[in-house]
């Protein structure tokens, strides 16, 4: 069965989602834009991408009419005031495409997500954000090498805001089956969780504000192939928290599980007190 996937904004960040998004082979990737013309030549670039790859997919250029029928829409919008933006986009998936699961990419990414929600009007488990699906894969790669191991045997979660409070929750962190702490020590773990948020400084330091390009890229794709293929996969997505975890109106990165139709559930998942205060807070700023 074929997946229609709608990509907003043709940008860097969102021409590398597409491109990644059509290499599944039953992708149907739409490339929307402000500007028509960026997204045909963006699209006819990423077609030949993709056709190096017989089993791959299809990306096309399309305006607001196509967006209709998709089962995932991704929001990577950038721009002066992406916000405003997004509301304007919000407004059109609401009357385009009303049952599609919509990702948002652009940041900062919780106060993306809420304006989504706000302008759409969906269900709050139809719109999430990408939210600290790379700090949490930033986490575990760095773990993976300080501890000279592969990243899949490698369990972390860093939750809280991907553009402000981040908390990682090494309390039930595990290398190959162990906790963390035990494996590494407690001063070499508190320099690996520290190491995350230097390395998101250097990489702006050496490439700008707009430094992350790749890592989100392949974040989203990992997000979009939990819905798509109803995996109830659980990865720390911005979504609006209604209750869970003790969070009450506030857009931040929690555990969700994901399937079909959006978020399936707000995982409660198991955390030092101190990391549950820190989230707590998070919730706050």
């Amino acid at each position: 069965m074929r997946r229609k996937i709608t990509v907003v904004g043709a940008g860097a960040v969102g021409s590398a989602t597409a491109l990644l998004l059509g290499r599944r082979p039953d992708a149907d990737v739409v490339l929307v834009d402000a500007d028509a013309a960026r997204a045909r030549a963006r699209a006819l670039d990423l077609t030949a991408a993709v056709a190096l790859d017989a089993g791959a997919g299809r990306v096309s250029p399309g305006g607001w009419v196509d967006v209709a029928g998709s089962h995932v829409v991704v929001l990577a919008l950038g721009g002066p005031d992406p916000l405003a933006a997004l509301a304007e986009v919000g407004t059109e998936l609401a009357r385009r495409c009303p049952d599609a699961v919509v990702v948002v990419l652009t940041t900062p990414v919780d106060a993306a997500t809420h304006a989504v929600l706000e302008a759409t009007r969906f269900p709050r488990g139809q719109v999430l954000g990408l939210g600290t699906v790379v700090d949490t894969a930033r986490l575990r790669s760095l773990l993976a090498r300080e501890a000279g191991v592969s990243v899949a045997d490698v369990q972390a979660l860093v939750l809280g805001q991907h553009d402000g409070v981040l908390v990682p929750i090494t309390s039930t962190a595990t290398i190959a089956g162990r906790p963390a702490a035990e494996v590494l020590g407690t001063e070499r773990l508190d320099a690996v969780v520290a190491g995350v948020a230097d390395a998101a400084d250097e990489l702006r330091a050496g490439l700008g504000e707009r430094a992350g390009l790749l890592a989100p890229a392949a974040a989203v794709v990992d997000v979009v192939a939990a819905i798509v293929d109803d995996t109830r996969r659980v990865l720390p997505c911005s979504a609006l928290c209604q209750g869970e975890l003790g969070i009450t109106g506030s857009v931040l990165a929690v555990p969700v599980a994901l399937g079909a139709d959006g978020i399936t559930a707000i995982v409660d998942v198991q955390m030092a007190e101190a990391e549950r205060v820190a989230l707590l807070a998070a919730a706050d700023v």
